[in-house]
């Protein structure tokens, strides 16, 4: 009877709640210990204030799991070169956790998603990993990344790879070593927004997928960029029907946004005081852009450059004014039927409209009522 008393005290059955504190008055002292004490139904574990010093990464396999801390002051760091926390299961919360890397290799990342969907991480800092500070990557579907500070990390930001219906907003992406937030291979219907994405080497929104892999109908909207060292927003040939619109981008070390991808449309952005030689907005081989109702001023390059076979464009009611180069280029012949109109374009040092284009309209010609460019944009 006694050998049965005590084997049973031993065991803890599982439990839907569970708390962690490192100090010894909790359930146990030990996050994985915490987790695996959950029921397969899934469960909440508390952590509570403390520093947790982790030689294995945390994983959580099963569904409806929340890992919840309490902020800042629950610190979960490690030295090893391994992912800190990493989820499969679908429908868990991570939230509050203070997430620190040793940047001791490209194994480190801070919160990795790899095949979870209906997964939330909310209200966390991440910072000092070897690699990126989250990962979304293997069909990690209708997830959210929300609310977090992720700094200082090696790799980007936030990186999400083959996963759909993203979204991620309201974050502080700052000072990662080399893109803010990046999205690649077949990522689409994704929304980033309301994001401060600041002080990069690299570009701050990446869209990478070359055609005919497909990242498409991404939204990008009201993000504050700021003083990164590469593009701005950066959409390369697969990212197809990509909305950029609403968005402040500052000092970039090239262009504010360079498009690369067919019919997207860039509209309502303050584009401002790209490096020498980086335009506002560059078109390049791209078709069937709209680009409408954009601020584009003090840029190192033109307001709005085109060249390649950029065909079929509309340029409307941009204001392009200070720029060091022409408010709006078209440079080479091979951009072909592109519409300019409703454009302010003053003050730009070479010239306010250069179309070195092909069946550029207005162009004076049949068809286009006789109108020249400057009949339909103010240009003096």
């Amino acid at each position: 009877m006694t050998m049965t008393m005590s084997f049973q005290q031993r065991i803890k059955t599982p439990v839907a709640t569970v708390i962690v504190d490192i100090n010894g008055n909790g359930d146990t002292t030990d996050i994985q210990t915490g987790i695996n004490l959950l029921p397969v139904t899934g469960g909440v574990v508390y952590i509570k204030e403390g520093t947790y010093n982790l030689t294995a990464g945390l994983t959580i396999t099963s569904n409806d799991v929340a890992l919840i801390g309490a902020g800042r002051s629950t610190v979960i760091q490690t030295t090893a070169n391994v992912p800190l926390i990493t989820i499969t299961g679908e429908g868990c919360i991570i939230e509050k956790l203070y997430v620190y890397g040793s940047n001791a290799g490209a194994a480190q990342v801070g919160i990795t998603l790899s095949g979870s969907v209906w997964t939330t991480v909310s209200g966390c800092w991440i910072d000092n990993c070897g690699s990126h500070a989250v990962s979304v990557i293997a069909t990690s579907n209708d997830c959210m990344v929300k609310s977090c500070y992720l700094n200082d990390n090696n790799g980007n930001g936030l990186y999400v790879n083959n996963s759909n219906q993203i979204r991620i907003r309201d974050n502080f992406v700052v000072n990662n070593d080399l893109i803010g937030i990046e999205l690649v291979n077949e990522v689409e219907n994704c929304t980033i927004t309301g994001n401060h994405i600041l002080f990069h080497s690299g570009n701050a929104i990446r869209v990478t997928d070359t055609s005919p892999t497909f990242s498409g109908g991404n939204i990008l909207s009201n993000n504050y960029i700021y003083l990164n060292g590469g593009i701005g927003v950066l959409v390369n040939s697969g990212g197809a029907g990509t909305v950029i619109n609403d968005n402040l981008i500052f000092a970039s070390g090239n262009d504010g946004i360079k498009m690369l991808a067919f019919g997207s449309t860039i509209n309502s952005n303050t584009i401002q005081s790209s490096s020498a030689g980086g335009h506002g907005i560059w078109i390049s081989g791209a078709s069937s852009i709209v680009v409408i109702g954009n601020e584009l001023g003090g840029n190192g390059g033109s307001g709005i450059y085109l060249d390649g076979n950029s065909d079929n464009n509309v340029l409307n009611s941009n204001r392009c004014y200070w720029n060091l180069s022409y408010g709006i280029n078209i440079s080479v012949n091979t951009c072909d039927k592109n519409i300019i109109s409703g454009n302010q374009c003053l003050d730009n040092t070479t010239g306010a409209i250069n179309d070195a284009g092909t069946n550029t309209h207005p162009n004076g010609a049949s068809g286009t009522n006789n109108l020249e460019l400057d009949d339909l944009n103010i240009i003096a």
